[in-house]
């Protein structure tokens, strides 16, 4: 099942990380690592409001939200991804792909035997939604496989495979 996703709005309404989301076992560590950032100053200064630290939390604002999503044709007609790796790999930015039936059968067919299909599995939902959160963790799994930077027996048509080569 796909985990909901969150964004933390700062008291000024701006995201605390920008285009950064969040599990909801993040938002603690997130919301901390943001406002220790104020420590030294002793508050957060807004429209000539200084707002305590200890305060601070109440002034944020958690919304639940949705990843961009994709699906096979519209990576598959794109001439490149740089966007997507840009947003991706210097950002950060979640995002999600919906797998065809046949990327489906390849993973549960490696299933147990390389790394990359635990990394399919760990990130799937129950509608085949596989949500894309760590760019070092894909590299990483990639490399490990030992076929950089490509997934071991995908097909370099695919649409999932595209994007494993633009990502890793």
């Amino acid at each position: 099942m796909a985990k909901p996703l969150y964004r933390i709005l700062s008291p000024d309404g701006f995201d605390i990380y920008q285009n950064k989301l969040y599990l909801k076992s993040e938002i603690n560590d997130a919301y901390q690592k943001w406002s220790d950032g104020f420590k030294h100053q002793g508050y957060y200064s807004l429209l000539r409001t200084k707002i305590p630290l200890d305060k601070l939390k109440d002034y944020c604002i958690i919304n639940k939200t949705r990843a961009k999503r994709y699906k096979s044709k519209e990576i598959l007609k794109l001439d490149d991804l740089y966007e997507l790796q840009d947003s991706f790999c210097s950002s950060g930015i979640t995002f999600q792909y919906r797998l065809t039936a046949g990327e489906l059968k390849w993973a549960r067919h490696i299933n147990g035997k390389y790394l990359i299909a635990d990394f399919v599995f760990e990130n799937i939902d129950e509608n085949n939604i596989l949500t894309f959160w760590d760019p070092e963790e894909l590299k990483q799994v990639i490399e490990d496989d030992g076929m950089p930077p490509k997934a071991v027996m995908l097909s370099d048509d695919t649409a999932l495979q595209k994007l494993f080569f633009w990502l890793s």
